[in-house]
């Protein structure tokens, strides 16, 4: 006889809870289904559903694997997962009685495995899990145990957003025009590169925008509730004061440039907009705030003045620039248009607004527009493409869009919203760049000569000291002083040259496994978000004495490179091992199913200024990696394929177990090293 799970006390009241969320039978949603497949990757499992449990059914919010949105309570194992605040896990469903008979157990698709993490409202009701399952018996870890209850954690964020959205349009009344320009508004938001959040009074942060989260390392469950004072430095924020003074009288603070600091304790540059917010009756509430990191222009301005005066120029160039931000309907008529708007292309609003958005693109690029309708259309969203526009004085301009549907209150795409940048400065910086790479590696040179000078100059220095003695007459003197003193000044210009292309990172016991779990930590949001699988075996536990920087960034230069290799996704494996045969070392294996390196191309990777791509990259990586693992006494290698089939490229790199650095080597002199990759620091140091 199959096991019926009990019915709970507070059902009623559970579905009541659950019903108010209004999610039951609405279509599905992207927050939901990033949910489901990224709980069927991180528990490597083939079936995984968001389920809430009904009266007589449990309706599956995303499912990745499963085939159908509803079943009947009484077939479901989720029906006994609700009833127990812990995650419900069935290692095998044979040797469990209340499943054994289950007939999604004894017919398809034959669970033997079954993970339910319970998603709790606010009131403890539990509305149903997060849950993921397999045709096979298992177990999961503790930490995919953890990231399935986090997911469900945020399952229920999304619930209570949900529910805030609906209260307001509910209690708004809203006109369908209102509710419209709510969802253009809704679509800029979501799209927006910029931190965007809100707080009351109390300086208590309130809301957070997905760029908050990927900026300052914060969940919206970790910080809000808060206070904002955790984003500001402990030296700033008396700061926070004079801003509350300034908002609770009603005044707005624009472009306020000033620091703060993530999770991890990484200060940024920031420019920070700052909005009071109104209640109902004009009562002055809390805040909205609009920050935009602006620590990439901060460098570069701080390195301009010392990469050479070239690059002058280019530090008037880099400038905070408010963001274009204008909507428009399927047919391409241009609905909205803002100031920024205005400012970028010099139309305004009563000019530009009921005209076709083809009268901003140059005619050779008006098929672009077809391709994008017919994207927003289906529903997808553009994000960061970037092309060429049209002013309304006729000039060009490159810039990044981010394009997002529009819906209705049905849900149908009905336009589209769009925020634009002029990025036509950073084009320019950009070639400024490759040109200031290029003057780094003419200073390497300045410093090679500067030591083969210094020498003979300590020599010259010596014999005229001698040469004192036998001068007499008081003309030979003057003659002697002067040279001395010239000399003197070629030898502080050597020294000078020498000081500052000198290496001076130490070498310390490092294991290599580590630093490719750092570096991987580094990459992987960017991999997941470009549809890359990371794949990684570290089969080695051996330490090495190393200087950390220089591997560091010889690992980052390879992930990156792969990265570049896969724009449209693909697999990126990395592996350490103990390095077999005679060898006593360890092996980094780098591995991608990218576009491969043409074969006539493979014996020119690792030379000076090669690159085979040719809108960016310096073609100064590999050159520089080839010397660092070089200079660790190592090698590195490279294999590449170009097939339909096969296709990829692999780097492999060795490392011995005593490198030079090591105390107990004696293989080559320390000293020599540091001479050797002077002017190879210096320009890892301007390419980060």
């Amino acid at each position: 006889m199959m096991f019926s799970a009990p019915i709970p006390d507070n059902d009623a009241e559970r579905i009541a809870t659950l019903h108010s969320y209004g999610i039951l039978d609405t279509p599905p949603e992207k927050g939901y289904e990033d949910v489901t497949a990224f709980a069927t990757y991180i528990c490597a499992t083939p079936y995984s559903t968001i389920t809430f449990v009904d009266g007589e059914r449990q309706w599956f919010k995303s499912e990745v694997g499963f085939g159908t949105n509803e079943t009947g309570r009484s077939d479901g194992f989720c029906a006994c997962a609700i009833l127990r605040p812990e995650t419900l896990i069935v290692e095998d469903t044979l040797l469990d009685s209340r499943f054994s008979e289950n007939p999604f157990v004894q017919g398809s698709p034959r669970i033997r495995f079954y993970a339910g993490a319970p998603i709790v409202a606010p009131n403890g009701h539990i509305l149903g899990t997060v849950c993921v399952f397999d045709d096979k018996p298992r177990k999961l870890s503790s930490m995919q145990i953890a990231a399935l209850e986090s997911l469900a954690r945020q399952v229920q964020v999304l619930l209570e957003q949900r529910k805030m959205v609906s209260r307001l349009t509910a209690s708004l009344a809203l006109s369908k025009e209102v509710e419209h320009r709510l969802g253009v508004l809704a679509a800029i938001v979501d799209s927006s590169d910029d931190v965007i959040l809100s707080k009351d009074l109390n300086g208590i942060i309130t809301s957070w925008n997905a760029a908050a989260a990927q900026l300052f390392q914060y969940s919206a469950e970790e910080i809000i509730g808060t206070s904002v004072l955790k984003l500001i430095p402990e030296a700033l924020r008396g700061e926070e004061e004079t801003i509350q003074d300034s908002i609770r009288a009603g005044r707005r603070i624009e472009h306020f440039e000033t620091k703060r600091i993530t999770k991890s304790g990484k200060l940024l540059d920031v420019s920070i907009t700052i909005s009071p917010v109104r209640d109902s009756t004009g009562e002055i509430v809390g805040a909205s705030k609009i920050l935009r990191d602006i620590s990439g222009r901060k460098r570069f301005e701080e390195s301009q003045q010392s990469i050479s005066k070239r690059l002058a120029e280019a530090a008037a160039i880099v400038e905070s620039s408010d963001d274009a931000i204008l909507s428009k309907n399927l047919n391409g008529i241009i609905t909205s248009w803002n100031l920024a708007a205005s400012r970028v292309f010099g139309f305004t609003a009563e000019e530009i607004i009921g005209e076709s958005i083809l009268k901003l693109i140059p005619e050779e690029l008006r098929s672009d527009e077809a391709l994008i309708i017919g994207k927003i259309r289906a529903g997808e969203r553009i994000d960061h493409f970037e092309t060429v526009r049209l002013t309304k004085d006729g000039r060009r301009i490159n810039v990044s869009l981010t394009v997002s549907p529009v819906k209705d209150e049905q849900g149908r795409v009905i336009g589209a919203s769009k925020i634009l940048r002029d990025i036509s400065d950073r084009k320019r910086i950009e070639q400024s760049l490759l040109q200031a790479e290029k003057i780094a590696a003419a200073g390497r040179m300045a410093s090679t000569i500067a030591h083969e000078v210094n020498n003979p100059l300590e020599a010259i220095t010596n014999l005229l000291f001698l040469l004192r003695s036998f001068i007499t007459d008081a003309t030979g003197m003057e003659f002697l002083a002067t040279a001395e003193s010239e000399i003197a000044r070629v030898s502080h210009i050597a020294k000078q040259t020498l000081g500052f292309y000198r290496e001076h990172n130490t070498a310390s016991s490092n294991s290599i496994a580590d630093l490719v779990k750092h570096a991987i930590a580094i990459y992987e949001p960017r991999c997941a978000l470009n549809g890359i699988t990371i794949r990684k075996s570290l089969g080695s536990a051996k330490k090495i004495v190393l200087r950390r920087g220089e591997i560091m960034q010889v690992i980052s230069n390879l992930i990156a490179n792969s990265m570049y290799a896969m724009p449209s996704g693909g697999s990126l494996s990395v592996s350490t091992e103990d390095a077999g045969g005679s060898e006593d070392g360890v092996v980094v294996a780098i591995q991608d199913t990218g576009v491969g390196i043409a074969p006539k191309d493979i014996s020119r990777v690792f030379d000076a200024f090669f690159t085979t791509r040719s809108s960016i990259g310096t073609g100064i990586g590999l050159f520089v990696a080839k010397q660092f693992v070089e200079g660790h006494g190592g090698r590195i290698e490279l294999e590449s394929r170009q097939g339909l089939e096969e296709h990829g490229t692999t780097v492999r790199i060795y490392l011995p177990l005593h490198t030079p650095y090591d105390p107990d080597s004696r293989s080559i002199s320390a000293n020599s090293l540091d001479q050797n990759r002077a002017a190879l620091s210096e320009t890892s140091s301007m390419l980060r």
